[in-house]
C-alpha cells in the first residue's frame, strides 16, 4: 500500500512492511504439513501464515493511531482493493504498498454510512463510540477490516470446541472454531450482497456510489478473511488445525445451500489475489474430504455420497474469472490431479483393491447399487421371501439410480480429459485402473486384491461414453503391439500368431518418437476394459444364480427333515442359510438389474460393432505400418489363404468376449441387437465372415462361439428378431460359403486339443445342427448343401461322426431310461424300498436326480441329431450308401430297433416321459424311416452282415407295432416287410457262404475282423488287411491300427496277387461244392 492521506487529525500508516526473511516469503509451508509443527507463539504463526499470502507482518508495521489495534496492518492488506496483482509474493507485497486507499469525500454522509455498515455487519461486529467519529473520514476499508478480524478472532476464541451442535455441523470438534468463523464471514458476505443488491436498486448519486463501495469493502473483507481462516491462520496451536480431510468449508457449503456461491466467491478472489500455492493449500483440503467421503460411506441411500458426487461434479464444471488475467478458467481440474492420491503406487499385492479404495478418484467411481457392494441398498430395494429373479419394478429402480451415479462420474472424467493440461495424468490414472486389475481375467481370481463388480462396471461405461465420438480412421489397430502401447498382452492367446512371430512382428514397428494418439488409446482402453469389467462380471451372475439353485435345493432338504433334528444347533443353522440365500437372492437380482441397464448394453453394442468393423477391415486390406484402415468393407470370400499379421496378432479373448456379451445380450435383452442397424449390420458381417472362414481362427472354440451367436439368433432358441437371422442367411457370401464351411467346422471340432473336447463337441454340434435344419428349410441353402453332400471329400467323415455321435448319444440315453425304470419300480415296490437304510436310500435318490438330469441333455442332442439323420436321408442318399459307410449305419438301426421292440422293450417303460424328452413312439417312427430313405441293395446287404444286433423276429415285431400304433402309411409298411424278407435271404445266404469259406487260410482273412478279404492292401507297417475295414477305421482315426503311426491313403498299397489268389480260390471252393 502507498502512502495514506491523513483527515480530521488522525493518521494512518504510511507503507506495509516487507517480512525481513524472503526465504520464508519464497518458501511456504503446505498445509497438508502444518499438523506436525510443534506449537509456535500465536504472532509468530500469524506472521507465516499471512507470508504465504502475500501479506504482512504485524511485528514488522510501524506505530499505529489509538484508533487501530496491532493487527490492523493485517486487515489493509487483506481489505484493500487492488486493481492488479501480480502472481507472486515479492511482487505482491510491492503492489499492496504503493496500493492508495480512497478516503470518503463528504463526511456529512457519515452517520448513514455508519447506518449502513452496521446494518451490513450484525451485532457480531462491535462499533465502539470513540471509533465513530472518525470511523469514516480518513480510510474505512482499513477500520471495518480491523473490526472485521477482531470480531473474527473473538468468533473463534469464544466458540467452545465442546458445542455439540457446532461439532456436528463442522464434523469434528478439531474444526468447531474455524467452523464457526468461516460462518460469520459467510453470514457477513451473504448481508453484505444483499445490501448491494438493495442499494443497486436507488437512484443513482455521489453518496449512493460511495455506499456501495463501502458494502464491497465488506463483501471483499469477509473473502479475504475466509482465506486466512481456511488456512488455518487463527489456529494458536497444531492441535486447533483443521482436519485437512475435513473441511470447514466442505461442511459449510453441505449445511447451506448459498454457501456454494460463497465458495465460488472465495475461489475467484484466491485466483485473483493470490499466488497458486495459496489456492493448492487452501482448496486441497476440500478436495480431499469430499473423496474421504464418499470412501468412507458410499452406500447409495447416504446423502453425503450424493453429496459428494455431486459437489465433485460442480467443482470441476465451475468457472471462475481471474480478474487479474481477464480469463476464465476451470482451477480445480488442474488441482484435482495434482493431489498427492492422485495415483499412489502399490503397497501390497492387492493392487487392483488398492487403487480403488487409496487413489484421488477411485472412491467416486465405487458407488455402487451391487448388494457385494451396498447390501443397506439392496436390502431396501430388494425384499426378501421372493424368488423373482426379474422384478420389473425393481429393476426399473435399480437402473434408474445406476443410470444418474454413471452419468455423474462420466462427467467428472470427461471434464479431467477434455482438459490438454490433466489429460496425461487423468490417463495415466485410467490405465492403471486397468493393468492393477488385469487378473480379473483369470479363471479363479483372488477377489479381495482387485477392484469390486460394481468399480469396474462403473469405469466401463464411463470408458464407453468416451469412445462413442471416436471414428477407426484414427485408430491405430497396431496399438497393442506398439512399443507407446500402455498394456503388455505378450502373455495373451493370440488369433493366429505364435510367441516367435510375435516378437517378429512387434520389431518390425518402429518407434517414430510419437506417443499413441488420443482416440487410439481411448478405443483400447475400452477394449481392454470390456474384457476385465463387463465378462468377468457376467460369469460371476452365473456363478451366483447357480449358488443360489444349489443353496435352494440343500435348505428345502434340510427343512424337511428339522423334525427330526430340532436341537438349537441345527435351528440356527437352517437360519443362518435362509440369510444367506437372501444375500445370494440380492445379489442375483442387484447383478441382474446393472448388467441388464440399457444404456450400459448399447454403448457395449455399439463399440462392439467398431471392433468388429476394425477386424473385418483387417482381414480385407493389406497390413499397414501405421495400422490405420479406411472405410470399412465387407470382405469378399473366401479370404486370402495368408493371414495378415496385424489380424493375427490380435488377443483372441477379443472375439470370445463380443461372443460372450453377444449371447449375454441375446438370452437377457434381445432389444438391444436390433435397435441399432448399423451395429447389427456389422455384426451380421462379422458373423458371417468368420463362420466361413474357420482358418483365420487358430482356437476351434472361438469359431464355437461364433457358431453358437449364430445360432442363438435364430428366432426358435431365444427371443432375438427374426430379420437378424434372415440377414445372416440372406447374406450374399453365407449362400454360397454357409454350407461348405459349416460341414468343415462340425468334421474339424471333432479334436481340438482339449481335454473336454470329448462333451464339448457335443454342444458345438447340437449348435450346427439346428443351423443346418434352418438352412435345409430355405430352398437356397438346401441347393447348396445337397451338392456339398454330394461332392464326396470329406463328407464321407461328416457322415462317419453323424453315426458316432447318434450311436453314443442313443447308447448314453437308454442306459440312462433303463436306470431310471429300475429305481422307479424299486421305489414303487414299499416293502423293498422300506428294506433300504435312509443312507441307501439317499443314494438311490440322488442317483436317480442325476440320470434324470443326464438323460434329459442326451435325449435333446439324440432327438435333434437323429431329426437331422432324417432330412438328410430323405433327399441324399449317395453319401450314406457308400461301402466305409452303409455298415455302421446298418448295425446302428438294428441296434436301437431291438432295443425299442425287442424282448427287452420293457425295460424303457418309465413314467413321466415327456420329462426327459424321450418318446419312444416319435424314436421308432424316426429309425424306420431311416431304413424306408436307404432302402437299397446296399442296405439290405449291411443289415444281413450284423452278426451282432440283427434278427428276423426284430423286423416281425416292429411291422406289427408300426402297424397297431399306426405310424405307417400301408404302402410303406409293404416296402418295410419286403426289405426285411430281402435281408433274411441275405443273411442265410451269408451263413452258407461262411460254411463255404470256414476252411480259408488265415492269411486270406482281415486280421481284425477275420472275415474273408475282398480287396487286400498293405500297410507300411507291412500287415495286410481288408481295405474296406481300413476305410471305416481311418473315417475316424488316420493311424495305422498296428503301429499307430500316421497313416494316409497315399502310403496304402494294394496286393493285387493275394486279391486274385483269395478270389481263385473262393472260385474253386464254390465248384466243389
Amino acid at each position: 500500500m502507498g502512502d495514506t492521506e491523513e483527515s480530521n487529525g488522525s493518521s494512518q500508516p504510511a507503507e506495509v512492511a516487507m517480512d525481513s526473511n524472503p526465504s520464508e516469503q519464497n518458501a511456504p509451508t503446505p498445509l497438508a504439513t502444518q499438523t506436525s509443527r510443534p506449537a509456535l507463539d500465536a504472532d509468530e504463526m500469524r506472521r507465516r501464515r499471512l507470508a504465504k499470502i502475500g501479506g504482512t507482518t504485524p511485528a514488522t508495521q510501524p506505530a499505529k493511531s489509538a484508533v487501530l489495534n496491532p493487527v490492523t496492518d493485517l486487515s489493509q492488506s487483506i481489505i484493500q482493493p487492488v486493481a492488479k496483482l501480480p502472481r507472486n509474493r515479492t511482487e505482491t507485497t510491492q503492489s499492496l504498498r504503493t496500493t492508495s486507499v480512497p478516503k470518503m469525500a463528504t463526511p456529512n454522509c457519515e452517520e448513514s454510512m455508519l447506518k449502513i455498515a452496521r446494518s451490513v455487519c450484525g451485532p457480531s461486529v462491535k462499533f465502539e463510540t470513540s471509533m465513530t467519529e472518525d470511523i469514516f473520514s480518513a480510510n474505512p476499508a482499513s477500520v471495518l477490516g480491523s473490526l472485521i478480524l477482531e470480531s473474527c478472532q473473538r468468533v473463534y476464541t469464544e466458540t467452545s470446541r465442546e458445542n455439540d451442535t457446532l461439532k456436528r455441523a463442522a464434523g469434528s470438534s478439531s474444526n468447531v472454531k474455524s467452523y464457526s468463523c468461516l460462518k460469520f464471514l459467510f453470514e457477513l458476505h451473504q448481508s453484505a450482497i444483499r445490501k448491494k443488491n438493495q442499494l443497486k436498486g436507488m437512484n443513482a448519486d455521489e453518496s449512493l456510489k460511495k455506499k456501495i463501495e463501502l458494502v464491497a469493502y465488506i463483501e471483499k473483507a469477509s473473502l479475504r478473511f475466509s482465506v486466512l481462516v481456511l488456512n488455518n491462520y487463527f489456529a494458536k496451536d497444531a492441535d486447533s488445525f483443521c482436519d485437512p480431510c475435513n473441511s470447514v468449508l466442505y461442511h459449510l457449503i453441505v449445511e447451506n445451500n448459498s454457501a456454494w456461491d460463497f465458495m465460488v466467491a472465495i475461489c475467484s478472489i484466491v485466483k485473483t489475489e493470490f499466488p497458486e500455492q495459496v489456492f493448492t493449500e487452501v482448496f486441497s483440503s476440500l478436495l480431499q474430504t469430499i473423496s474421504f467421503k464418499i470412501s468412507v460411506d458410499s452406500s447409495v441411500n447416504n446423502p453425503s455420497s450424493s453429496n459428494a458426487l455431486d459437489m465433485m461434479c460442480n467443482l470441476l464444471e465451475m468457472q471462475v474469472d481471474v480478474l487479474s488475467e481477464k480469463v476464465v478458467c476451470k482451477p480445480f481440474v488442474e488441482l484435482t490431479v495434482k493431489q498427492e492420491n492422485w495415483l499412489p503406487a502399490p503397497l501390497t499385492a492387492a493392487e487392483g483393491r488398492e487403487i480403488q479404495r487409496l487413489s484421488f478418484l477411485g472412491p467416486f467411481l465405487s458407488v455402487s447399487c451391487l448388494n457385494e457392494d451396498d447390501p443397506l441398498f439392496a436390502t431396501s430395494v430388494v425384499p426378501g421371501g421372493l424368488e423373482d429373479f426379474k422384478d420389473l419394478v425393481i429393476f426399473k429402480k435399480i437402473q434408474q439410480i445406476v443410470y444418474q451415479l454413471r452419468t455423474k462420474q462420466h462427467l467428472i472424467v470427461r471434464t479431467l480429459l477434455v482438459n490438454q493440461s490433466t489429460r496425461a495424468n487423468t490417463l495415466d490414472l485410467l490405465a492403471n485402473f486397468l493393468t492393477r486389475n488385469m487378473k480379473r481375467a483369470q479363471f479363479q481370481p483372488d477377489s479381495s486384491t482387485l477392484a469390486t463388480h460394481g468399480f469396474m462396471l462403473n469405469f466401463l461405461y464411463i470408458l464407453c461414453e468416451l469412445e462413442t465420438k471416436v471414428t477407426l480412421d484414427k485408430v491405430d489397430a497396431n496399438y497393442l503391439v506398439h512399443p507407446r502401447s500402455r498394456f503388455d498382452l505378450s502373455n495373451e492367446s493370440l488369433l493366429r500368431m505364435s510367441s516367435p512371430e510375435l516378437a517378429e512382428y512387434r520389431d518390425s514397428i518402429k518407434d517414430d518418437g510419437t506417443a499413441p494418439r488420443f482416440p487410439t488409446e481411448c478405443f483400447f482402453f475400452t477394449l481392454y476394459g470390456s474384457h476385465l469389467c463387463f465378462i468377468p462380471v457376467i460369469k460371476h451372475y452365473t456363478n451366483v444364480m447357480r449358488t443360489y439353485k444349489q443353496m435352494k435345493a440343500v435348505l428345502t432338504e434340510a427343512e424337511k427333515q428339522q423334525d427330526r433334528m430340532s436341537n438349537s444347533f441345527v435351528q440356527n443353522r437352517l437360519r443362518e442359510l435362509r440369510q444367506q440365500l437372501e444375500s445370494y437372492y440380492r445379489s442375483a437380482v442387484t447383478l441382474g438389474a446393472v448388467l441388464a441397464e440399457e444404456n450400459l448394453l448399447g454403448l457395449m453394442f455399439h463399440y462392439y460393432s467398431k471392433v468388429m468393423d476394425l477386424i473385418l477391415s483387417m482381414v480385407s486390406a493389406p497390413d499397414s505400418s501405421k495400422g490405420l484402415f479406411g472405410q470399412v468393407k465387407t470382405p469378399t470370400l473366401p479370404l486370402a489363404e495368408e493371414v495378415p499379421k496385424s489380424f493375427a496378432s490380435f488377443p483372441a479373448f477379443v472375439i470370445e468376449d463380443i461372443a460372450d456379451y453377444i449371447t449375454y445380450v441375446v438370452r437377457n435383452a434381445p432389444k438391444t441387437v436390433s435397435s441399432d442397424q448399423n451395429s447389427s449390420r456389422s455384426l451380421v458381417n462379422f458373423l458371417v465372415t468368420f463362420a466361413c472362414s474357420p482358418n483365420y481362427i487358430s482356437n476351434p472354440y472361438l469359431v464355437a462361439k461364433v457358431v453358437e451367436i449364430i445360432f442363438l439368433l435364430n428366432p426358435g432358441n431365444s427371443q432375438s428378431p427374426n430379420t437378424l437371422y434372415q440377414q445372416i442367411l440372406d447374406h450374399k457370401e453365407a449362400i454360397d460359403h454357409f454350407a461348405p464351411s459349416l460341414i468343415h467346422f462340425y468334421v474339424a471340432i471333432e479334436s481340438t486339443g482339449s481335454s473336454n473336447e470329448f462333451y464339448d463337441k457335443f454342444s458345438i454340434r447340437y449348435h450346427l445342427t439346428i443351423i443346418f435344419m434352418s438352412m435345409w428349410n430355405n430352398p437356397t441353402h438346401k441347393a447348396c448343401m445337397v451338392h456339398t453332400l454330394n461332392s464326396g471329400g470329406e463328407i464321407v467323415r461328416f457322415v462317419n461322426l453323424l453315426i458316432n455321435d447318434t450311436t453314443f448319444l442313443l447308447d448314453e440315453s437308454l442306459e440312462c431310461i433303463k436306470r431310471i425304470h429300475e429305481t422307479q419300480q424299486l421305489m414303487k415296490n414299499t416293502t423293498e424300498w422300506n428294506k433300504l437304510s435312509k443312507d441307501q436310500q439317499g443314494a438311490k435318490k440322488k442317483k436317480l436326480h442325476e440320470d434324470e438330469s443326464q438323460c434329459r441333455s442326451y435325449m435333446t442332442l439324440v432327438n435333434e441329431t437323429l431329426n437331422m439323420f432324417h432330412y438328410l436321408t430323405r433327399d441324399v442318399q449317395k453319401p450314406f450308401l457308400l461301402p466305409e459307410i452303409i455298415g455302421r449305419l446298418a448295425a446302428m438301426l438294428n441296434c436301437y430297433l431291438s432295443q425299442l421292440v425287442g424282448p427287452n422293450y420293457k425295460e424303457l417303460n418309465i413314467e413321466n416321459r415327456e420329462k426327459y424328452g424321450f418318446q419312444p413312439k416319435a424314436l421308432l417312427d424316426n429309425i424306420t424311416d431311416l431304413y424306408l430313405h436307404l432302402d437299397s441293395k446296399e442296405l439290405v446287404e449291411a443289415i444281413a452282415a450284423d452278426d451282432r444286433s440283427y434278427r428276423e423276429e426284430i423286423f416281425v415285431s416292429a411291422e406289427e407295432t408300426l402297424r397297431r400304433v399306426g405310424l405307417k402309411t400301408g404302402s410303406e409298411l409293404e416296402r418295410f416287410r419286403r426289405m426285411a424278407s430281402e435281408a433274411k435271404q441275405c443273411y442265410l445266404d451269408n451263413i452258407q457262404m461262411e460254411e463255404d469259406f470256414e476252411d480259408a487260410p488265415d492269411h486270406y482273412r482281415d486280421p481284425i475282423t477275420q472275415a474273408l478279404m475282398t480287396d487286400p492292401v498293405r500297410l507300411p507297417s507291412g500287415k495286410v488287411m481288408d481295405r474296406s475295414v481300413l476305410s471305416r477305421i481311418l473315417l475316424d482315426s488316420a493311424i495305422d491300427p498296428f503301429s499307430r503311426q500316421p497313416l494316409s491313403q497315399d502310403s496304402i498299397e494294394e496286393c493285387p496277387e493275394l486279391k486274385l489268389e483269395i478270389d481263385n480260390w473262393k472260385k474253386n471252393r464254390v465248384s466243389q461244392k
